[in-house]
């Protein structure tokens, strides 16, 4: 019993830590789509090429070459789209008359705290996943180490024999909540006649082998979940709103503020799902596969980080 509330304190620890580590000061816009020749002007009279996720301060001015594009995010939630041969000078609260007080955006902080994302792990966690040895037999999926806004959630692994028969367990400060043999399945929900779990609440679950020819028993280690609390979810859905009534020009941005308000509520396996939409629709975009390839390596997919890293290595 103490071992597992040990382990469902980790889930509180990491639940707190992942969004805070990568939190800072907010620039004043942030440049989320650039294609062909596009260079951004800083207020010190430098001249850098613009890169996707750059950030935007006061004084800054993006320019675009002939056959270039480039959106802006900022920091009051609006949106610019630069064309061919154009430039969008970054005003500052200096700039800004006595009556038009600032508005921030709350989406806004929450891309730009996700972006941060591609400058984390790096090869470190690539090292870490590599030394990880051989796929194991059964592998859990999702959840892992992630809040999920349904009560009753969907569970999914895979493993490498698909008739080995498997009880999943779900556990809870006291022990064993909820538990289910399957055969021939890598997803099941959690029943609506079974006991609620309790949002705010932290579980656990694992899997293991049920023939008893085989001892000990295959296990896997435990993945941690949390149901979203109501009032958290009152909050997400305000968010999505608020993005929603913007105009965001590309589909690929609107991926990425949706993916980056799932992180912020620490829905990770949400913000991996609008993160792999945005990707088919910006194949090439470098920043995107580290900050998908960090999503994997937090939540456990280990395989999926390391293809993501491992792309990113060979398109060097």
């Amino acid at each position: 019993m103490k071992a597992m509330i040990i382990m469902l304190g980790a889930l509180a620890v990491l639940a707190v830590s992942i969004p805070d580590a990568i939190h800072g000061a907010a620039p004043a816009a942030l440049l989320l789509s650039c294609t062909g020749d596009v260079s951004v002007h800083r207020s010190d009279g430098t001249i850098v090429k613009a890169s996707y996720g750059l950030q935007l301060n006061a004084g800054d001015e993006v320019r675009t070459g002939a056959g270039a594009a480039a959106e802006v995010h900022f920091e009051n939630g609006t949106w610019i789209k630069l064309g061919p041969g154009g430039s969008l000078g970054v005003k500052g609260e200096g700039s800004r008359k006595p009556a038009e007080p600032a508005r921030k955006s709350g989406s806004f902080e929450s891309v730009a705290n996700f972006l941060k994302l591609r400058d984390t792990g790096g090869v470190s966690t690539l090292a870490a996943l590599r030394s990880g040895g051989k796929r194991p037999e059964i592998r859990l999926e999702s959840p892992c180490q992630t809040r999920v806004s349904d009560d009753r959630p969907v569970f999914t692994w895979s493993a490498t024999d698909s008739t080995t028969e498997l009880r999943l367990k779900i556990y809870d400060d006291r022990g064993i909540r909820w538990q289910r043999d399957i055969r021939g399945a890598h997803a099941v929900r959690y029943p609506a006649d079974g006991e609620p779990l309790v949002p705010g609440t932290a579980y656990s679950w694992t899997l293991e082998t049920t023939d008893p020819l085989r001892f000990p028993p295959l296990r896997t280690q435990a993945a941690f979940f949390e149901i979203m609390p109501a009032e958290e979810e009152q909050g997400l859905e305000s968010s999505i709103r608020e993005i929603e009534r913007s105009s965001i020009p590309s589909e690929s941005a609107y991926r990425i503020v949706l993916a980056s308000i799932y992180f912020n509520h620490r829905l990770l396996d949400d913000a991996i799902s609008q993160t792999v939409i945005a990707l088919a629709t910006d194949p090439d975009n470098r920043a995107l596969h580290a900050i998908l390839a960090q999503l994997y390596a937090e939540t456990g997919r280990s395989e999926e980080a390391m293809n993501e890293y491992n792309r990113l290595i060979e398109q060097r």
